[in-house]
């Protein structure tokens, strides 16, 4: 968890002085959303099972896969193509967790 927080916060203060301010509100949205993902996963597995943290697959991917995309897609197309994309995933990851945290909350 701590590598995802540095990850975004990390790139965001360096791409402060070359894209903007927007950057690092970005990367601080990011990095400081991880924790927060983490401490609520863990509550819900916790609460509910393991069954309650499990992520959707399609065709054998998993969410979690997008992360071996980080390497070829910035070593090819630059940290902007990396950063964008998953740091707004990442915020919208917060959101689903909170959504599927309330619905399990309510089941129960």
């Amino acid at each position: 968890g701590v590598n995802y927080t540095a990850l975004f916060i990390g790139i965001g203060i360096g791409l402060d002085g070359i894209a903007g301010k927007w950057a690092l509100i970005l990367g601080l949205g990011a990095g400081l959303s991880n924790p927060f993902i983490l401490w609520l996963r863990m509550r819900m597995e916790n609460k509910f099972g393991a069954a309650a943290v499990e992520h959707p697959a399609h065709g054998g991917f998993e969410l979690e896969d997008f992360v071996y995309l980080i390497g070829p897609l910035t070593w090819i197309a630059g940290i902007l193509w990396f950063f964008i994309p998953f740091a707004c995933g990442n915020i919208g990851y917060l959101g689903w967790t909170v959504i599927q945290y309330r619905r399990h909350l309510l089941q129960h």
